[in-house]
């Protein structure tokens, strides 16, 4: 009895925890081989640039289900925050020009 809106968010959440673990395991891995030779710096680029891709194609779909949600949960507020700075700036500079 889950409603769409708690399955997208559920969704959001693994992706987000999936993505973070895999950079997680990126970085631990650069951490690994950064003292070593630079031999081993192409194969740890390569490695840390799979788990990044791979951590980007498990949160691109869900980000894309859950895009109106942080459009609404973001942008609207930021549109507001922008919308009462360009009115108070504008009610300054007029202000002040007479």
């Amino acid at each position: 009895m889950f409603s769409l809106a708690v399955l997208i968010f559920a969704l959001l959440g693994v992706g987000l925890l999936l993505g973070l673990v895999f950079t997680v395991l990126g970085l631990v891995f650069k951490l690994i081989f950064l003292p070593l030779q630079i031999g081993f710096w192409l194969l740890r680029g390569v490695f840390g640039l799979a788990l990044g891709v791979l951590g980007f194609l498990f949160f691109l779909p869900i980000l894309g289900l859950a895009l109106p949600f942080l459009l609404v949960i973001f942008a609207l507020p930021l549109a507001l925050i922008g919308l009462i700075i360009w009115i108070v700036k504008r009610s300054t500079v007029s202000g002040s020009g007479a």
